[in-house]
């Protein structure tokens, strides 16, 4: 047992320190990550600059952990994407906070799923971000069959919301863990 610990206390640390710039860590060992599976793929948006799939409306509704929190999803289109996109990289660049300083520098690396949903008569779009993927990798996998919702991931693992009237970004919110 006593041989144990060490190598415990080193896994935990490894999972939960910052990685270079292209790499992420990948998540505490207490991470759970859920959501029910759609029938069909979500539509994916696919550019240099980004990659995430779309979360249809009528799968958001269906979804535990998007319920607890929003309500009247609508389905964004991949123009509403691009928009929320530039805005939320000008968010991050205007910040000082060190949580968006530190998600800025590694911002392409991130794969993204796009929830569309309405707030006080205001359509929303929740961006949220996940680690990305090793080259070669399906940048795609996961994405397209399920919302992903992570519990105690860490650092890799972040949200902001575009407000498409307002045309500008809000709730900026990065997932410390543990």
């Amino acid at each position: 047992m006593k041989c144990l610990i060490p190598v415990i206390i080193a896994i935990i640390a490894a999972s939960r320190a910052d990685a270079g710039d292209d790499q992420f860590p990948i998540a505490s060992p207490s991470t759970a990550v859920g959501g029910p599976r759609a029938g069909k793929e979500f539509p994916i948006v696919d550019t240099p600059a980004y990659k995430g799939a779309i979360v249809p409306a009528e799968e958001a509704a269906q979804t535990p952990c998007l319920l607890k929190y929003y309500q009247n999803f609508w389905t964004p289109t991949t123009n509403d994407i691009a928009k929320a996109e530039s805005k939320l990289k000008a968010y991050l660049d205007s910040s000082t906070d060190d949580d968006a300083v530190r998600e800025r520098r590694k911002l392409a690396s991130f794969r993204r799923q796009y929830v569309g949903y309405t707030a006080k008569g205001e359509k929303r779009i929740l961006c949220s971000f996940l680690p990305g993927v090793k080259p070669g990798q399906d940048p795609f996998v996961g994405l397209r069959r399920s919302f992903i919702k992570v519990f105690d991931g860490g650092p890799s693992f972040w949200r902001i919301d575009y407000r498409v009237e307002k045309d500008e970004c809000d709730n900026f919110d990065v997932d410390h863990g543990y």
